[in-house]
């Protein structure tokens, strides 16, 4: 497994649970959608 494709599984499997967590923390869903894509 290549590294581009191994952070593809990480933002896969954690994307829901950070979007969760900033939309609860922030109550923003546009800007909340900005932090998941800058995760990584």
């Amino acid at each position: 497994m290549n590294d581009k494709s191994q952070l593809k599984n990480i933002y896969m499997d954690y994307k829901n649970l950070v979007y969760g967590v900033a939309v609860s923390i922030i109550k923003d869903t546009q800007l909340a959608e900005d932090i998941v894509h800058r995760m990584i």
